[in-house]
């Protein structure tokens, strides 16, 4: 083993079979009770699982006969919801192996290796079989297994499982999305996102985790925001950002309502510094925009928007607004002139 939270899988193999001495049985019983570093439970329940699955196998059922490895397989994989096609030839020249019932572990291990393999291509978080909805060139709603929904944000990836595990609602998300979640309190709802947590029963919420770096903003209930083992309560009208780079939190008690933006298809400014609304522009068209000075910052603006409008809309409203001109520098747009 090469630590303390592996195993060789032939060992199971040869455990499940019945064929482990006692100290061979010891190890494999020590093993079940630690943790799983994936999901913080001990290894019992995903080898609960796997012998489930392994004892509902034709291999099982005839120990004496020949082993019909490329049947059992397919068994294993349409018990997992894995796809039918094979994806690793077990069986090679033969498919059928004739084998005596004293040596049947090894026969088990290389099945157990092929389950391995596959739980952790496909299952990951010990939830079978996952689902991803990619949101691209527009936003895109999903509507999750427990009634939850969320509205990803263009460019945005969610992965959730087809059925939700007892005890907790795990989703990953890659990009930016808002979450409406069902309550429940005995089922917690837990996003993950580049190497953070966001922990909730019933609430709704926004996450942005383009990068490294990731905000969370509420609009109603509570959640529970973590990173780097630091962690913050949040409630309506709240946002934290964890910086990457400073391994920091940082809480803002009044929320920027156009954090919501993609949601409410609005953008509210009302006396607005300019480099605000710059910063708003730039994350909701996802543009490379720049003021040309630093006169032009303090320039306030008051302008209600829609996200159907174009940016190029928005960028020529705020031009006439100020006196100002626009260029453009390969994919950057520059904002210049005098001030106000």
């Amino acid at each position: 083993m090469a630590n303390q939270d592996s195993i060789d899988d032939s060992l199971l193999g040869k455990y499940l079979a019945g064929e482990t001495n006692e100290a061979e049985t010891e190890q494999v019983q020590q093993w079940l009770l630690r943790h799983n570093p994936t999901n913080g439970e001990n290894h019992q329940r995903e080898f609960d699982r796997l012998q489930q699955i392994w004892e509902s196998s034709a291999v099982l059922k005839s120990p004496a006969a020949a082993v019909d490895t490329e049947a059992a397989w397919h068994s294993v994989k349409s018990k997992l919801g894995l796809p039918a096609v094979q994806t690793l030839d077990i069986a090679s020249e033969a498919k059928v192996i004739p084998i005596k019932r004293r040596n049947f572990w090894p026969a088990a291990a290389a099945i157990l290796v092929v389950f391995g393999l596959c739980w952790f291509m496909f299952n990951p978080f010990g939830q079978a079989p996952q689902q991803v909805a990619t949101a691209t060139e527009q936003a895109l709603e999903q509507h999750l297994p427990d009634g939850s929904t969320v509205l990803l944000n263009r460019g945005s990836q969610l992965t959730y499982p087809q059925r939700f595990e007892k005890g907790q609602r795990v989703v990953q998300l890659k990009g930016e999305g808002f979450f409406d979640i069902t309550p429940n309190p005995s089922q917690p709802f837990i996003i993950e996102a580049n190497g953070t947590t966001v922990r909730v029963v019933g609430t709704s919420f926004s996450v942005r985790a383009y990068n490294s770096n990731v905000r969370v903003a509420v609009r109603t209930g509570k959640v529970l925001f973590t990173a780097m083992k630091k962690e913050v309560s949040l409630v309506k009208n709240q946002q934290a950002s964890f910086d990457s780079a400073s391994h920091t939190i940082e809480t803002t008690a009044h929320l920027n309502p156009n954090v919501f933006a993609y949601k409410t298809g609005k953008l509210i400014f009302e006396k607005t510094p300019l480099s605000e609304v710059i910063e708003t522009l730039r994350e909701v068209y996802q543009a490379d925009i720049q003021l040309a000075n630093d006169r032009l910052k303090h320039c306030q603006l008051n302008v209600p928007f829609d996200t159907k409008d174009s940016l190029d809309t928005i960028l020529k409203v705020i031009a006439d607004s100020f006196q100002l001109h626009i260029r453009q520098n390969g994919n950057q747009i520059i904002l210049d002139g005098t001030g106000c």
